[in-house]
């Protein structure tokens, strides 16, 4: 044991003392300056996470798909104000062009009145009013914010065909359409006829069976028939001939049993009936006039409605066929 100790204090010598030098500075190295590409790499990896947030902020907020949003919702807040304001609505409607119908009637039937702008279809506005009586074309604009023009053009009449205290007018076609307040047609016509009932169409012409029974047992006469708004074509044809034959007739007449006639200036009514012979009519009625001059006879009617059999009346003798045709 003592050998272990006296080995481990041989190997334990004393160390020297280091002796230190005292001193007031110390220089130190120089320092080489940072160059400016460091410090930008450093201040840009410093900065980067808020570039990151800026970024992303920013491709959120300046998106096409934002534009679009905002673009759509100023359109249906456009639409908005516009759909809820009164002066996008139809309030100033004119009309040009009628004088058979009232500009009231036209109206109504376009249905444009208190429409809105938007909503309006010219088109199916125009289509309804040409199918009014009497119209041949109707035109439609609009024009912004509330305002309409109607241009319709009307057929033009040739016949004032007056019926049971009803005036009408009849075009060319020999349809019926609205009487106008201004102008009237070259030929005027007075019906005497029975009073019929008033039909638009056909269709409409149906007899009401109960109403016709309660009349009859009121002991009620009241004729029932179908009246078509419209002149046969054999009639409108020898309206036309009769008043180029006869222009200073102011007034021709209509019956159903001597068909075209008129009062003649030399005191007697002569009945022409209808077609196209009017020329050879009026012929065989001046002969059958010099006829009975001739016989010192004046008649108190003639007629030439069948080129075959004319007769004429006069007073004191029964009909006479003339024997002419």
């Amino acid at each position: 044991m003592n050998e272990l100790r006296q080995e481990r204090k041989r190997r334990l010598r004393k160390q020297p003392r280091r002796r230190m030098q005292a001193a007031t500075s110390v220089p130190l190295p120089k320092v080489a300056p940072v160059p400016k590409t460091v410090r930008k790499r450093r201040l840009r990896k410093s900065t980067e996470p808020l570039r990151l947030a800026g970024s992303s902020l920013r491709t959120v907020l300046f998106s096409t798909r934002w534009y679009s949003v905002a673009l759509l919702a100023l359109c249906i807040y456009a639409l908005y104000l516009i759909g809820d304001n009164p002066r996008y609505y139809l309030t100033n409607i004119s009309v040009q062009g009628a004088t058979a119908l009232s500009a009231e009637d036209v109206t109504a039937i376009s249905a444009l009145g208190g429409q809105h702008i938007f909503a309006v279809r010219p088109d199916e506005a125009a289509a309804k009013i040409g199918q009014l009586p009497g119209v041949v074309m109707a035109r439609v604009e609009t024009h912004w914010p509330d305002e309409t023009h109607i241009v319709v053009e009307e057929d033009t009449p040739v016949i004032a065909w007056t019926e049971n205290g009803n005036t009408y007018w009849v075009n060319n076609r020999g349809e019926y359409i609205p009487a106008a307040t201004i102008g009237t047609p070259p030929i005027n016509i007075v019906a005497e006829l029975p009073p019929v009932a008033v039909v638009d169409d056909v269709e409409t012409a149906v007899t009401d069976t109960d109403a016709v029974e309660e009349e009859s047992a009121e002991s009620v006469s009241v004729p029932i028939a179908t009246f078509l708004r419209f002149v046969a074509p054999e009639l409108m044809v020898g309206a036309q001939q009769l008043h180029d034959l006869r222009p200073d007739i102011e007034q021709f007449n209509y019956s159903l049993t001597g068909g075209l006639g008129f009062q003649d200036e030399r005191g007697w009514y002569v009945y022409f009936g209808s077609g196209a012979d009017m020329a050879q009519k009026d012929a065989l009625h001046e002969a059958i006039v010099a006829d009975l001059r001739n016989k010192s006879i004046t008649p108190t009617y003639i007629s030439v409605s069948d080129l075959a059999k004319p007769y004429y009346f006069a007073p004191g003798l029964a009909a006479i066929e003339t024997g002419e045709g």
